[in-house]
């Protein structure tokens, strides 16, 4: 009864996180990852998430380098992506604005068109940036295995973004011809690299920037740029259940990203049978479940370090 008595501006929003919002999906419609397993129940997912070990390293760092956001903590969302919540005072109250303007500068992609990357800037490549391709080179070549991506049928994703059809051509028929075919990736990778370097050497192209370009429209993040735009955007909090998997979204650590396992995160249901099998009276219920380690990570990387700041603007 009281809303009609409210004008729609009686309501406004005065701070709230900055969020990143990350999905396998995205890549998926690109036909970037060669499996349809978007499903963390599958061992193969571990193959797809690989995608999102590189977002959080890519983001995170540019959130803490560039930004200097301090109180930053990363969640797994249950099923097929990964969230990002900056609690800093200075984040919470950005405008929408100026939410956009970060969410712009994160987001490498001119627009909404996948295929053109804004790497060039007066022919160099941005400082960020070279950051970025340096934190997905570390995991390039397992990812060309993985994802087939020097196969036969799917090599043209990546000549496509070499500008000289001269170089693309010679590329495309040395690579699939007999001798190469079966090849492992990684030589084909190399030899990809030498045929770019000879074209660079003569002018035909920025050898450099072309790999770079290959590398980001394969592996950078693909951020769903509106969720990080608005104050009012929904996004799901820390530890809630996604309903269609039934797993816990679980806080995670970018110190140690690589090291997490997707198909093991606890479900509703896992909780459950620990806490009726474990008749240790003396226990927490919280201890009993698996869910212990991952509220110490929520702890461990954000909580602390997020009420010692708290504590300090009281006293400063």
């Amino acid at each position: 009864k009281q809303k009609a008595f409210l004008s729609k501006d009686g309501f406004k929003e005065v701070e709230r996180e900055f969020v990143i919002d990350i999905d396998l999906t995205d890549y998926q419609d690109e036909k970037i990852i060669i499996s349809n397993c978007i499903d963390p129940g599958n061992e193969e997912f571990k193959c797809s998430f690989r995608f999102m070990v590189v977002a959080v390293k890519v983001l995170d760092l540019a959130l803490r380098e560039d930004f200097g956001f301090e109180n930053i903590f990363w969640v797994f969302s249950g099923r097929r992506g990964v969230h990002c919540w900056v609690g800093d005072e200075r984040a919470r109250k950005m405008s929408n604005a100026v939410r956009s303007s970060v969410a712009e500068y994160l987001n490498v992609f001119k627009g909404g068109d996948k295929d053109k990357t804004k790497l060039l800037a007066g022919g160099s490549v941005h400082p960020a940036l070279r950051r970025a391709s340096r934190a997905i080179e570390e995991v390039f070549e397992d990812m060309l295995e993985e994802q087939k991506w020097m196969d036969s049928d799917r090599l043209e994703m990546l000549t496509a973004h070499i500008p000289d059809e001269k170089t693309r051509d010679t590329i495309t028929e040395r690579l699939t011809s007999k001798g190469w075919r079966n090849r492992d990736p990684r030589e084909k990778w190399e030899e990809l690299k030498k045929v770019v370097a000879a074209a660079s050497q003569k002018g035909t192209i920025q050898g450099e920037n072309v790999l770079t370009q290959i590398m980001f429209y394969l592996c950078y993040p693909r951020l769903d740029i509106n969720v990080s735009k608005a104050m009012n955007h929904l996004l799901k909090a820390p530890f809630v259940v996604h309903p269609k998997t039934q797993r816990i979204c679980v806080p995670l650590d970018p110190a140690r990203i690589k090291d997490f396992d997707p198909t093991t995160v606890p479900t509703l249901d896992s909780i459950l049978d620990e806490l009726d099998s474990n008749n240790d009276k003396n226990a927490k219920d919280l201890d009993k479940t698996q869910l212990a380690a991952h509220v110490k990570t929520f702890e461990r990387t954000f909580l602390k370090g997020m009420e010692k700041r708290v504590a300090q603007a009281k006293f400063a």
